[in-house]
C-alpha cells in the first residue's frame, strides 16, 4: 500500500487494501512460499489447496504465481478464476490447451467445475495447482486453511496498528463469528469503521 493511499480519514479495511493480492499472503512460521513451491514440485506439479470461502486462498495463488512462472516458463502458465456455478472451463481453454499437457494450469475455484469437467481437466494437465474448498479425491493438499485468528489479527494489524480500535481477541472473536471467512470480517470492520468516523 503506497502512503498516498491512505489518510486518517480513509477507511483501511476498504476493499482495495485487502482485496486478493493487496497484501501479500502471510505465511505461518517456518513456512514461505519458496517451500510451497518445493512441495509442489515434490507433489510432481499437481496440488491443491484447501480452506472455506475468504480464506486467503486466492492471495495464496497470487503470492505462488511469480514463482511458479519462472519454475514452469514454458509455455506460458493458464490461470483461470472460475464464477459462481461455473460448471464447465471456456472453450478457448481446451483448444488453446491441446497438446500441451506441460503447461501449468492454475484453477480458482475448481469445486464449481463438474465432476467430468474436473475428471477431463485432470487428463489432460501434467501440472495443476487448483483452490478448493473441499478437498478433491486423490489430489495432494499443497496447504490446508489458509486463514486462523492469528493470522487474522496480523492482518487487521498491517491495516491499521490501533489497538484501541479493537483488542485482538475482539478480532479473534470477530474472525470466528464469520467461521473463517476473512472477506466477511472485513467488511464488517469496514462498516463498523464507516459508522464510528
Amino acid at each position: 500500500m503506497e502512503e498516498t493511499d491512505w489518510s486518517p480519514r480513509t477507511n483501511p479495511f476498504s476493499t482495495r487494501f485487502h482485496e486478493p493480492g493487496a497484501l501479500g499472503f502471510l505465511f505461518s512460521d517456518g513456512d514461505s512460499a519458496e517451500r510451497l513451491l518445493e512441495r509442489f514440485i515434490r507433489f510432481d506439479g499437481c496440488a491443491q489447496i484447501v480452506g472455506p470461502h475468504g480464506s486467503g486462498k486466492t492471495t495464496l495463488l497470487r503470492t505462488l504465481m511469480p514463482l511458479l512462472a519462472a519454475r514452469f516458463p514454458s509455455p506460458d502458465p493458464r490461470e483461470i478464476a472460475l464464477h459462481d456455478g461455473q460448471r464447465r472451463l471456456p472453450e478457448e481453454f481446451w483448444s488453446e490447451n491441446a497438446g500441451c499437457r506441460n503447461r501449468l494450469v492454475v484453477i480458482d475455484g475448481y469445486e464449481q467445475l463438474s465432476f467430468f469437467e474436473r475428471l477431463r481437466l485432470r487428463c489432460s494437465c501434467r501440472r495443476l495447482l487448483v483452490t478448493t474448498h473441499r478437498a478433491a479425491w486423490r489430489m495432494p493438499v499443497l496447504c490446508r486453511e489458509v486463514s486462523s485468528p492469528d493470522r487474522f489479527v496480523r492482518l487487521v494489524r498491517l491495516l491499521h496498528a490501533d489497538p484501541v480500535f479493537k483488542a485482538d481477541e475482539e478480532l479473534r472473536s470477530l474472525y470466528r463469528a464469520h467461521h473463517g471467512n476473512c472477506r466477511d470480517a472485513f467488511f464488517e470492520l469496514y462498516e463498523e469503521w464507516e459508522t464510528s468516523s
